[in-house]
């Protein structure tokens, strides 16, 4: 399953004026959330001289697309906004690697 695009709404997120380093930043900030695994990703712009940006993505909980997890972050700098959205998703999926690997039984040879 593919993410849908990232930038959404009416107000298409135009980032030519902020320099390639923003768009580089943010394609591998997608492209590391599609390699974890994201459902759903999307990145909006709100307001006219002070720019915030909201990203929002989802990840799915164990095998199932039925159940995932919301991660949210808002700031002036879209790029910063998505890579801390990676930041929380790579630290929630060591979380449950952690707790998964606790749960499993002891093998004995």
């Amino acid at each position: 399953l593919m993410p849908p695009p990232l930038m959404g709404g009416s107000d298409e997120v135009a980032l030519s004026t902020s320099g390639d380093d923003v768009n580089l930043r943010m394609q591998r900030a997608q492209a590391r959330l599609q390699e974890l695994g994201a459902s759903y990703m999307l990145l909006e712009a709100a307001g006219n001289e002070q720019r915030v940006f909201h990203f929002h993505c989802q990840m799915p909980v164990g095998e199932s697309l039925a159940y995932s997890q919301p991660f949210d972050a808002s700031g002036h700098d879209p790029a910063a906004t998505m890579e801390q959205v990676v930041s929380a998703v790579e630290g929630w999926r060591s979380e449950v690697r952690e707790v998964q690997t606790a749960e499993r039984p002891m093998h004995r040879r």
